[in-house]
């Protein structure tokens, strides 16, 4: 799971790439087929990448990126890798089933338990608190960066929502939550660097990590 949470966070750094090179551009059908052909790539060794195509399409939309030739980009993108697979034999459609969804606390023990819903939900808590407080700054910022801005709040909506739905995969999330945490902080930051508002959320991080050192002394 930490090996599929890293991945899923680095697609999400690399889709972020084409999807901002894409705002406003008219003729970006190379950049929308390219972003999601890597992420249904990627669905087809792990499930969990498949929330990632509606995040996109919402991101597109927001660069003001999309017409007919990106939805036809958009369509070709999620196909082809499956047309590869399948054209060269390397799977049949039985192979693409999604299994019912497991229950990871059933697998733990307490201590274990109590680790975890501690960091999950104080990260998940406090990227919806950062993202709403600046959000009553950003709104006031130029139309590119409010846009920029929306596709983190999309993609931090949307991997919570995941993580609450599918229990098994939850620390496969945890990465992506972590860094729209860290964008949002990185924005509140720059909004308060002059008033130390800031001190407050490190005071938590470090709160959190200290919750970890102990759990691992114990």
């Amino acid at each position: 799971n930490f090996f599929t949470g890293t991945l899923l966070s680095l697609t999400v750094v690399i889709i972020t790439f084409a999807l901002f090179a894409s705002f406003q551009a008219r003729r970006s059908q190379r950049s929308i087929y390219s972003a999601f052909a890597v992420v249904t790539a990627c669905s087809l060794f792990h499930v969990a990448f498949i929330y990632l195509i509606p995040v996109l399409l919402l991101g597109f939309m927001l660069m003001q990126s999309m017409n007919m030739r990106s939805l036809l980009a958009m369509g070709m993108g999620i196909v082809t890798p499956f047309w590869i697979v399948l054209g060269l034999d390397l799977a049949s459609f039985s192979d693409f089933i999604i299994h019912p969804y497991g229950n990871l606390w059933a697998e733990l023990d307490i201590s274990q338990l109590r680790v975890n819903i501690i960091c999950i939900v104080f990260i998940a808590t406090a990227t919806i608190v950062l993202t709403c407080v600046n959000l009553i700054q950003i709104i006031n910022y130029k139309q590119q960066a409010r846009a920029y801005n929306g596709f983190f709040v999309y993609l931090a909506a949307a991997s919570i929502l995941m993580l609450a739905i599918d229990y098994r995969n939850a620390m496969v999330y945890l990465p992506v939550i972590n860094r729209c945490f860290a964008v949002q902080f990185g924005h509140f930051f720059a909004f308060n660097n002059r008033l130390r508002r800031y001190l407050i959320v490190v005071f938590l991080i470090l709160a959190v990590i200290a919750t970890h050192i102990l759990h691992i002394a114990l």
